[in-house]
């Protein structure tokens, strides 16, 4: 759906991949599902919030 309407979307399938996924392009907005494998949302969220450079970006669950 976002994508149909312009935005750029990249999906990550675990939280760890998520990580690395932004560390390499920080995005505007992150959308992290509660319930992911290796690490949830609320770890994924906890560690980019701990990140000076990341600790910036709006995160919505």
């Amino acid at each position: 759906m976002l994508q149909d309407r312009g935005y750029r979307v990249r999906k990550s399938t675990n939280g760890k991949r998520a990580i690395q996924a932004i560390e390499l392009i920080s995005p505007d907005l992150i959308l992290l599902d509660v319930m992911m494998p290796e690490m949830n949302g609320y770890q994924v969220a906890e560690y980019l919030k701990s990140q000076p450079g990341f600790d910036h970006i709006p995160i919505i669950f």
